[in-house]
């Protein structure tokens, strides 16, 4: 499988002051291909991920486990203005409503029951679910923000916490860790 990355390549490239010849150079590919891939030219995975590896950007990061992966990224859109601030009062503002949507739809009842859901149910369910993936996401994009902010990557500050993770059984002991200069 490839990908175009071209507009998430230059938004990455902008963020941290990089240039495509400093990540030609860093990834040991030659110029036109960075130059290609920031054309919307299709990259494969390895590749993405050493030039992910490089650039060291969250954001960029959690686009490309998107694209590769399907796994949720952080929200990219201009709904907002890209600041901390902007960003905390919308996470308030998406955990309220998850707590409302929690309340109002019955779901720890839902949740302990143990019979088939009901259509009624699962629209409930359904509704809950989309709200608190609102919150989630949100939350995502907050800590990609704040790991910015501290001059590390979110998966810098997974990493670092991954021994609390384990010491609390939230995680396996034998549980692999991202570590930046693993790939």
């Amino acid at each position: 499988m490839k990908a175009q990355i071209g507009n998430i390549l230059y938004q990455a490239l902008l963020r941290n002051g990089l240039t495509q010849k400093a990540v030609a150079i860093e990834t040991k590919m030659s110029n036109s291909t960075i130059n290609n891939y920031t054309n919307n030219g299709r990259i494969r995975p390895t590749e993405a991920v050493d030039v992910a590896d490089v650039v060291d950007d969250s954001e960029f990061s959690m686009q490309l486990g998107h694209l590769f992966l399907g796994v949720i990224k952080n929200f990219t859109g201009d709904r907002f203005v890209r600041s901390l601030p902007s960003v905390n009062d919308f996470d308030e503002i998406e955990e309220a409503q998850e707590k409302r949507a929690y309340v109002e739809n019955g779901i720890q009842a839902i949740l302990a029951s143990g019979t088939p859901l009901t259509q009624e149910e699962r629209a409930r369910l359904k509704s809950f679910s989309l709200e608190k993936l609102d919150s989630t996401v949100m939350d995502l994009t907050l800590l990609t923000m704040i790991a910015e902010k501290l001059n590390v990557t979110l998966m810098e500050l997974f990493a670092d916490r991954m021994p609390y993770y384990k010491e609390q059984h939230y995680m396996r002991k034998d549980e692999q860790v991202w570590h930046k200069d693993s790939h």
